[in-house]
């Protein structure tokens, strides 16, 4: 054996040369010749290396000098066709080297990424802090005023409109940039990775070669060499199967970023482009609710405006015309138009709008399991005007909004509404025509019943309510009042219309089949000397669909002059219940001109809900009228109704005149639910909100306006997108600090090292890509920094030296 070699392989700490038994092995020659049958050529490369090595510098004894062509680590004489490259460089070539490479390329290409951090980290600041630009986005110096009450306010508007597209415009352009930035942070990790593997990791397939080329077209992980290419050969030893694992979390890597490189766009995107959002400012604690006085009469200072305390608590509820009494009276012009145009193909019963203070506000309709009208309050709405009176003279003198962290010009924003937390009213209400049977208990005290009842959701039909009315030992109140004929009347002397408000805190049903156990129908049909135990009757539990039903029931019965059946009438029925909307205001003469009040975060009302006490002198103050007192038959209201209910009996309710009758009466109950006081607290006061049950009522601005912002899901998932990206940032440097990568060689360097390799039939009886593909192979580089590719040669596959028992002993 040639000494020179055997001392390379010595030095290589060869695992033939292990076996080899001390002093001399006449068959040690052969038996390496039988193992590698490139030994012959090995032996011519180590003799022209070494000449080119001794030229350049002299060997130490014990320098290490490996084979291009070949490697023998403590498991090559188990490879097997799925062959291995592997170089290393003399110790005094690595020297050389090492002084004449430069850490340039590695500085630079770790600043680029570094440097992509900067503006990802700006985006993720502003969409967590949620940072406001104003009326438009191209604002950075705050003066972009949309001037909402200026005369060239559209002109403003579209001017600000035309540089928002433009700058979303451009941020398009900054996010792909970000894109391609985030493309060569991505591409390097990739290449890294790969490179690691090529000259640590034990070996990189084929086909992963021009991985970092190819993974960012989405259609690559479609591509079989992918997920193919780490599977050893069948015949490959257990070393090549162990660092198979290494290759699969390299798949996943470059299958990892494959996708979010090509998310990437879309996420900084989401990010980059601000929104127009609504954005709330502090919710101010404004008073803390403590109860309404629904079930008084009413009374008390600054009750109703335009009436004194002492008036109220005397009845003389007459002093709410001066203020009110339009506003009942354009209900009824605003119906007499609607009917009209009801009857019209097409048409529908619309409800009119009434003002308050400084704005004006429209019934609202629910339709949650009954029919339900929500009638906002006027204290609430007086409130509100004041709140809007303030912010305009706030706008016209450029005062901004004092909440920390909304130093905002009011006239920064594309709209501006108010929104005030308070109470309102709903009204679930149904008329009908029928009989009306009075049996009088005693003097002082009468049992009311009204037939043809059925419910709202008309589940139950056909039955007959009754009520208390008089002087009951309960809650129950009754008053009445007169329509007086009008001036164009032709006969004055007619009876006039009465209207009967009652309100009992139970009511009792009953049908042709039952009285649910109560025993009002034998009541009812016996003659007065018969006495019944009203109160046991009226207390006796219901079923469970009528409980809600017959709880603080409110009736009004309109008796009809010059019937032919006295007891026949229209009555109507209501139940009142209390809520806690939010009022809002948008104060934009554009988007507003009615200047209209809305309200939202309606309570729902179902059957299950129980109504409030409502007093019936509310009803009067309504019509501005005292007990037993008659309306001026000249008003529109009055009027309405006279010309209304002569000809309201009919059985199609959604006859016109009737759903005409329903609608003055729903006015009607609206305007005297909305005059209903409350009382509420100071909510500054600790004590106070710490004794009491109530709400505490909030008042806010809500501005719209360009904004950033992580409310929806879309940048939540770009947020989870480009920190995956820093993440990515972090181990590229983290990789370079730990196997020092220096230098990146570009394809062509790799193709030209691919063409100089010098085959030692690696790829000898594999034809099929996906078998190419899975040949491994290590790479360094040479004294000029070069890459190359050195095949490791293909062993017999076997494992174990002792199985050549045939050259045990033999000498040849």
């Amino acid at each position: 054996m040639d000494p020179r070699l055997e001392k390379q392989l010595q030095s290589m700490d060869h695992p033939f040369f292990k076996e080899r038994p001390k002093g001399e092995d006449p068959f040690f020659a052969k038996r390496l010749k039988a193992m590698d049958p490139f030994y012959e050529q090995m032996q011519k490369e180590i003799d022209v290396e070494i000449k080119e090595i001794s030229r350049a510098t002299t060997l130490n004894e014990d320098s290490k000098y490996p084979s291009r062509t070949s490697t023998f680590d403590e498991d090559a004489r188990d490879m097997s066709r799925a062959s291995t490259l592997k170089i290393e460089s003399p110790e005094i070539v690595k020297k050389a080297r090492r002084g004449r490479k430069s850490w340039t390329w590695a500085v630079v290409s770790q600043i680029i990424s570094l440097l992509w951090l900067a503006p990802i980290i700006t985006l993720l600041v502003l969409n967590y802090t949620k940072y406001v630009i104003g009326a438009s986005i191209w604002c950075p110096w705050k003066d972009c005023s949309a001037e909402p009450f200026s005369p060239r306010a559209i002109g403003k508007a579209v001017n600000l409109d035309n540089q928002d597209h433009d700058v979303m415009g451009a941020l398009q352009f900054v996010s792909k940039a970000l894109e391609v930035w985030f493309m060569f942070i991505s591409t390097s990790l990739v290449y890294d990775v790969a490179m690691l593997l090529a000259k640590k990791g034990g070996g990189l397939p084929v086909g992963f070669l021009l991985t970092h080329l190819e993974f960012g077209d989405i259609r690559y992980l479609l591509n079989p060499l992918l997920w193919t290419s780490p599977i050893p050969h069948p015949s490959g030893s257990p070393r090549l199967r162990a660092i198979t694992g290494k290759l699969y979390l390299f798949v996943v890597l470059a299958a990892s970023l494959t996708i979010l490189t090509n998310l990437m766009g879309p996420a900084t995107a989401v990010l980059i482009l601000p929104t127009l959002q609504w954005i709330e400012t502090p919710h101010v604690p404004d008073i803390v609710f403590n109860g309404t006085n629904a079930e008084f009469p009413p009374g008390g200072v600054d009750t109703i405006p335009g009436c004194s305390a002492d008036r109220l608590y005397a009845g003389e509820y007459s002093c709410t015309r001066a203020i009110y009494g339009p506003s009942l009276d354009a209900y009824a012009d605003g119906t007499e138009c609607t009917r009209i145009q009801f009857e019209q193909e097409y048409g529908a019963f619309l409800y009119t709008q009434s003002q308050e203070g400084s704005v004006q506000y429209a019934i609202n309709v629910s339709k949650v399991e009954n029919d339900v009208v929500w009638s906002p309050n006027r204290q609430a709405l007086r409130d509100l005007s004041y709140d809007v009176l303030s912010l305009n003279f706030d706008i016209f003198n450029d005062t901004r909004v004092a909440e920390k962290d909304y130093k905002l010009n009011f006239n920064n924003s594309l709209a501006t509404v108010l929104q005030r937390q308070s109470i309102a009213f709903a009204v679930s209400t149904q008329c009908f025509y029928g009989n009306v049977t009075v049996k009088k208990v005693d003097r002082h005290r009468d049992v009311v019943c009204f037939d043809n009842w059925e419910s709202l959701d008309a589940a139950f039909q056909n039955y007959t309510m009754c009520i208390r009315a008089g002087d009951w030992d309960a809650e129950v109140y009754d008053n009445s009042f007169f329509l007086g004929h009008s001036s164009a009347s032709r006969n004055k002397k007619d009876p006039k219309i009465q209207i009967n408000t009652l309100f009992s805190d139970r009511a009792t049903l009953f049908n042709a089949t039952t009285d649910f156990g109560t025993g009002i129908k034998s009541c009812l049909e016996a003659d007065s000397s018969v006495e019944c135990d009203w109160n046991a009757i009226f207390s006796a539990p219901l079923p469970p669909d009528f409980q809600n039903m017959t709880s603080n029931v409110q009736i009004v019965e309109y008796i009809l002059p010059n019937t032919s059946a006295p007891d026949e009438r229209v009555w109507c029925y209501w139940y009142t219940y209390l809520g806690f909307p939010t009022y809002s205001f948008d104060i934009s003469f554009e988007a507003n001109p009615l200047s209209l009040v809305q309200l939202n975060n309606l309570t729902t009302i179902g059957s299950s809900d129980k109504p409030i006490e409502m007093h019936p002198d509310w009803m009067l103050a309504a019509w501005s009228i005292e007990n037993e007192g008659t309306v001026d038959g000249n008003r529109p209201m009055a009027k309405a109704f006279v010309s209304t209910l002569p000809t309201a009996p009919v059985k199609d309710w959604s006859a016109p005149n009737m759903k005409e009758m329903e609608f003055l009466h729903t006015y009607c109950v609206c305007q005297a639910t909305s005059m209903v006081d409350w009382a509420f607290d100071d909510p500054t006061n600790s004590t106070i909100v710490a004794s009491t049950s109530g709400p505490i009522f909030y008042r806010y601005t809500t501005l719209h306006l360009w904004a950033y912002g992580l409310s929806d899901r879309t940048s939540q998932l770009g947020v989870a997108v480009v920190l995956l990206g820093v993440a990515c940032v972090f181990i590229r440097l983290i990789l370079a600090f730990m196997f020092r990568f220096r230098h990146e060689h570009s394809a062509v360097e790799l193709f030209v090292a691919a063409l100089e390799h010098k085959s030692q039939g690696e790829f000898e009886g594999l034809d099929d890509e996906l078998e190419l593909a899975k040949v491994r192979f290590e790479m360094l580089e040479d004294e000029n920094g070069k890459p190359r590719f050195v095949a490791e040669r293909r062993g017999t596959g076997l494992s174990d030296i002792s199985k050549y028992d045939f050259l045990e002993g033999k000498g040849d």
